[in-house]
């Protein structure tokens, strides 16, 4: 191992977490979803920048996953020949979501009070729901006034 990659050992060491370099690097999981196998080097380097950049944003699981590639290169990760699962990388480098995390670091900072993504989906459920419920409402309303023109009766 280069001086690098025992820098590396030595920090994740320090977190009480080592690194399996022959699982996903994300997850650390053996899952039935092949794994990418010798990404480019500039992969390696988008992935520790959206990494840190995520844990930066106390981004929910990104945290333990910077934690423990904590001190690693991209040199390093290239070394170990790291891999990673395609959904996984997919996720973790996606600007979209990235720019949420912002968004609700942001709106942390400012209010003091933190959103998780679930209580984003949570909100987003409910008005869904009440979108879904208003819908039902106003097809009850139509079908009851058609049924009232039409002189038949109501199939609710």
């Amino acid at each position: 191992m280069s001086e690098d990659s025992a820098c590396c050992k030595l920090s994740v060491t320090k977190t009480n977490e080592s690194i399996d370099w022959n699982q996903c690097i994300l997850c650390q999981e053996s899952k039935r979803e092949t794994v990418v196998q010798n990404p480019k080097i500039d992969s390696y380097e988008k992935l520790l920048e959206s990494l840190l950049e995520r844990s930066s944003l106390q981004d929910g699981e990104y945290v333990a996953v910077q934690t423990r590639l904590q001190g690693c290169s991209k040199e390093t990760m290239l070394e170990a020949k790291a891999t990673w699962h395609r959904s996984f990388y997919l996720n973790a480098t996606n600007q979209v979501s990235i720019q949420r995390a912002r968004d609700r670091f942001q709106h942390a900072m400012s209010t003091g009070k933190y959103a998780s993504k679930n209580e984003d989906t949570n909100e987003q459920a409910r008005k869904r729901m009440q979108a879904h419920q208003l819908h039902q409402c106003h097809s009850l309303d139509l079908q009851q006034s058609l049924c009232q023109k039409t002189g038949a009766s109501s199939v609710r």
